[in-house]
């Protein structure tokens, strides 16, 4: 039986290197077997994680093939057992599809307050300060200026997470507000009462 099939798996737009990342990155895995360098061994390991059942072998072959190749993680020999680690880049891909999941939490009622994201994010994080508005937009807040965002619900933790992953933290500030102006078509929007 062949172990590795010779037609290449795609992965664009696949979730399958987020999963196997993140099993590496909640769980240390101890790999003892002679060909655990290999990335036979490390699909061997990977296939006992629950998370990773409805994944295909081909799937999973070739996902642990590209993680391996281009760096999200690495076989570490420490005090003569191997280790499966993720790499930074392979933390950060980990962090990306975390925050690609987050949203604030919808409370049952209303506290009338609007939390509202406001950031003056310098020309040269450019990058960063984009991402940051797209992550915004992507957990549903409501864009009111170009830098300016807001959600009625609390949302503190989600903007430093966000943040922090952005590189743009110093350059944003958040105000909790009671009244604002235009705040009945935003009600009406999140559909609040």
């Amino acid at each position: 039986m062949c172990l590795w099939y010779s037609r290449p798996v795609r992965l664009k737009g696949s979730t399958a290197l987020p999963r196997v990342l993140s099993s590496v990155a909640n769980a240390a895995i101890a790999i003892s077997s002679a060909n655990a360098s290999t990335s036979g061994g490390v699909y061997r390991a990977f296939r006992k994680f629950d998370e990773l059942q409805s994944l295909s072998d081909r799937q999973l072959q070739g996902t642990v093939r590209h993680a391996i190749r281009d760096s999200y993680i690495v076989i570490r020999t420490v005090g003569g057992k191997r280790h499966i680690e993720l790499t930074k880049k392979g933390r950060r891909s980990v962090q990306k599809s975390a925050l690609e999941r987050l949203r604030p939490l919808r409370q049952e009622s209303w506290d009338g307050k609007w939390r509202i994201i406001l950031f003056d994010v310098p020309e040269s994080s450019r990058k960063g300060r984009n991402s940051f508005a797209a992550g915004l937009k992507r957990m549903g807040f409501a864009q009111i200026q170009k830098s300016c965002f807001a959600f009625p619900f609390p949302c503190l933790d989600e903007i430093e997470a966000l943040a922090d992953f952005c590189e743009v933290r110093p350059f944003i500030k958040l105000i909790v507000a009671e009244r604002m102006e235009g705040s009945k078509q935003l009600a009406a929007r999140f559909k609040l009462p």
